[in-house]
């Protein structure tokens, strides 16, 4: 532990004694050292001064430990919306624009996009294979979407199709989104794929859809799903109308994903299908800033601004835009449109502005202030989170989600304004109060939506303290790959893939001598059957995953796995009257060899194996214990012990044992 130091020491009384202590020693012709003396008083006036420095220099504010935070590469976290997955409860067409608020008591929740929900219902499923042959067909839908299928089979290979046939057809020209849960409870969980994270795709799907000139491709904007490895949606839209048409005795508009290319770890599981899932963010929009791209519904009050280089002019109501020009848009909430002007400024440092709402959000903020040179215009300033690194020049501003203010800087850190000062982007949130329960109902002029689950929970502006406290934590986790255990770690917790074991094995080159700059992994990769091998996909994803976390100079070679088979052949003499001791025997050894089977090249005890045998209740004498493996480089003592390679993982393929009775 780091201990505290104390640079307020020592007081004013022991500063002075120490001072007169040392006046012999250094002038030993001073020998007055009475309060009238002339230099005593120095003395006392420097010992003042020593003390009040030391007072201050031991004093730690707010701007002191943001300061050694941001040395250590932290921040406080910012107050930060809740994201919910919600079931819209509304049958027939929707048409949802970006911002729609939905209400639960004094709670806001917005859409974050256009959320089109179509008339049309699946109605039946099935899945084909590369010939076209079916593999099954699914014709009862339950009214949630629940299902339990393989897409494209147990087995899935290039070219398999799975087909839903809807009741109606999809308007062309407008984007759906397409909702698929995804089957995850098995012993090794995927790591999830943040936003902005690379990952390589396990599998490449097109998305097409019937029409009466064939099969034609969809328009995908987005795959949430990143090809039916998680739980999302599939957004995209038709170009064209979709055909009636008919399909193994099933009458319907088709859509059909097909399999390009596929290295799936385990065959994808559906567990639902829905065109009526949407996704809710808890925030309060009081004025969004952007490019005019769409046409006022009405509801919001809204300013133009046509961008002339670096300045935004703001332009009248009866003011056309021309063509060529860039035009900005800052559309407010009716009641929050007198208010989006927050003041004037008056050139002093240090100023500050209260914003009007409650629980105001640092990010998507945005703020204009009015050009000296050129009334009426205004330039858009930047954000920052302290300043100090910014000069007397410099256009920017901190928000206090604490107090709900705008701070400017003290015209040597921050430039102060001096003109009028608007708020043209503006959202609030209830932080961790945003936090709903499945099954809660939100509404929106009485279309309802039930919150299926949390994607991101909301959390409340983190004070210096908070983070100070959690600092020691956060530097314990690994961000870097420097030891074995640090490569295994990111190497088990890359994105996207479920690795079930991972270790650095030992190396030697062509001449006998380690190689230093060379780390050799050997990765399980999770597979259903427990034989699992690195693909390309895998490689790229974990090579990725390693390359800003190594050493510079390190070269990494991956390996996959070398099974080994196992077969047990044993003749054991039991006592009399143990009617279950044959299933006894075989549980034991299938428990020893369970402890090895997530194991890099371990090594097989002949002898631990016997004892553990012998030790048993039942067993009165061991006839014969033979152990065979089946792999490539195996050594084998004169024991009966077998010796794995560095890559070798066993499993138990077969045992055989004979019991006799006493």
């Amino acid at each position: 532990m780091v201990p505290e130091i104390r640079l307020d020491d020592r007081s004013f009384e022991e500063i002075v004694r120490e001072a007169r202590s040392r006046i012999e020693e250094i002038y030993p012709e001073w020998t007055d050292f009475n309060y009238h003396d002339p230099g005593i008083t120095f003395v006392e006036l420097f010992a003042y001064l020593k003390e009040v420095q030391q007072f201050h220099m031991d004093q730690i504010g707010k701007q002191h430990k943001r300061k050694f935070l941001k040395l250590l590469g932290m921040a406080p976290k910012k107050r930060c919306p809740a994201v919910t997955e919600a079931e819209v409860l509304h049958k027939g067409r929707l048409c949802l624009p970006p911002g729609s608020r939905f209400l639960t008591g004094d709670l806001v929740f917005e859409t974050e996009r256009w959320e089109n929900l179509p008339d049309s219902r699946i109605q039946a499923a099935m899945a084909k294979n590369s010939q076209g042959q079916l593999l099954w067909k699914e014709s009862f839908f339950q009214s949630d979407g629940a299902i339990l299928v393989h897409p494209f089979g147990k087995c899935p290979q290039a070219g398999n199709q799975f087909l839903l046939c809807l009741d109606s057809p999809l308007e062309p020209g407008r984007e759906f989104s397409l909702f698929f849960g995804i089957y995850e409870e098995y012993p090794v969980k995927r790591v999830p794929v943040k936003a902005g994270e690379f990952f390589c795709p396990l599998a490449e799907l097109t998305l097409e859809y019937q029409t009466e000139n064939g099969w034609k491709q969809a328009k995908v904007t987005e795959d949430e799903s990143l090809a039916l490895i998680q739980s999302g949606r599939i957004r995209f839209a038709v170009e064209e109308g979709m055909a009636d048409k008919e399909e193994e005795g099933i009458k319907g508009f088709f859509l059909r994903l097909v399999l390009k290319h596929q290295e799936y770890d385990v065959a994808p599981l559906v567990t639902s299908l829905s065109f009526g899932h949407i996704r809710l963010v808890q925030r309060d929009t009081k004025a969004r800033w952007g490019r005019k791209d769409r046409k006022d519904d009405g509801f919001w009050k809204a300013d133009r601004y046509r961008k002339e280089g670096s300045l935004y002019r703001l332009m009248r109501q009866e003011e056309k835009a021309m063509d060529g020009q860039e035009i900005w848009t800052s559309l407010c909430l009716p009641e929050f449109y007198g208010s989006r002007i927050l003041g004037r400024g008056d050139g002093f440092p240090n100023q500050r502005f209260p914003i009007p709402a409650k629980g105001v959000m640092a990010e998507g903020m945005a703020l204009l202030v009015e050009s000296l040179k050129e009334p009426g215009s205004y330039e858009l300033w930047r954000q920052v989170d302290d300043f100090s690194g910014a000069g007397p020049e410099d256009c920017c501003y901190q928000v206090d989600e604490e107090a709900g203010a705008v701070l400017f800087g003290d015209s040597f850190h921050g430039m102060a304004p001096e003109t009028e000062i608007r708020l043209v982007g503006c959202f609030c949130t209830a932080g961790t109060k945003g936090n709903l329960k499945a099954g809660k109902e939100v509404a929106c002029n009485g279309i309802s939506c039930r919150v299926l689950w949390e994607e991101k929970r909301g959390l409340d502006r983190e004070s210096e303290e908070e983070c100070a406290l959690g600092a020691s934590l956060r530097l314990r986790n690994r961000s870097r790959a420097v030891t074995k255990e640090d490569y295994e770690y990111w190497v088990r917790n890359t994105p996207g893939l479920r690795v079930q074991a991972a270790c650095v094995l030992q190396h030697d080159n062509k001449d006998g001598f380690l190689e230093d700059n060379v780390v050799e992994l050997a990765v399980r990769p999770f597979d259903e059957n427990g034989q699992g091998f690195l693909s390309p996909a895998y490689r790229k994803n974990i090579l990725a995953a390693l390359e800003d976390r190594r050493l510079l100079g390190v070269r990494i070679r991956l390996h996959s796995p070398e099974y080994t088979g196992i077969g047990v052949y044993a003749e054991i003499r039991v006592r009399a009257g143990y009617l279950r001791a044959k299933e006894e025997v075989k549980a034991e050894i299938g428990a020893f060899f369970k402890e090895l089977e997530g194991q890099f090249g371990s090594v097989i005890s002949r002898g631990s194996l016997y004892g553990r045998l012998d030790s048993l209740d039942c067993v009165t004498q061991i006839h014969i214990l033979s152990i065979e493996a089946r792999g490539s480089r195996i050594r084998r003592s004169r024991t009966g012990d077998i010796f794995l390679p560095p890559a070798g993982v066993i499993f138990l393929q077969d045992v055989e044992c004979i019991v006799v009775n006493q």
